[in-house]
C-alpha cells in the first residue's frame, strides 16, 4: 500500500540520511521525494511517498522518534505536490569542513 506523509525537520546534518534510513530499515520503500527549506532556512519540509505491506501509521510514530524531525502528518486521500518547489541553492550549502579541505600531512621516515 503506498502513503503520503509530510514532515518538517530540522536543518541539522544527517537529518535527511536518519529520516530516509528508518524508512527504509523499517520496510518502506521510498517511491517520491521533495525537500525544500522552509521560510526560516532553519527546517526542512519533506514529503515523501512510500510503500510497504506494513501500516503507514507504524512509520510516522517511528519517524515522530526521531531528534531532528519536528512534525510528521499522514496525508490521507490528499495528492502530493505535482512538481518539486524550486530550491534555492543556499539552502543546502553547508560550511566547509576544515577536515575535508585539509591534505593530510606527509609521512616523513
Amino acid at each position: 500500500m503506498k502513503a503520503t506523509l509530510r514532515l518538517e525537520t530540522t536543518r541539522a546534518e544527517g537529518a535527511l540520511v536518519r529520516v530516509l534510513g528508518l524508512a527504509r530499515r523499517r520496510g518502506y520503500e521510498i517511491m517520491f521525494l521533495v525537500a525544500r527549506c522552509t521560510e526560516d532556512g532553519a527546517h526542512v519540509a519533506l514529503e515523501m511517498t512510500v510503500e510497504s505491506d506494513r501500516p503507514a501509521a507504524v512509520l510516522v510514530r517511528q519517524l515522530a522518534n526521531l531528534f531532528d524531525v519536528e512534525r510528521v502528518e499522514l496525508l490521507e486521500g490528499k495528492q502530493r505536490a505535482a512538481e518539486p518547489a524550486s530550491v534555492p541553492p543556499s539552502c543546502f550549502a553547508t560550511e566547509p569542513n576544515d577536515s575535508a579541505t585539509r591534505r593530510p600531512s606527509p609521512v616523513v621516515p
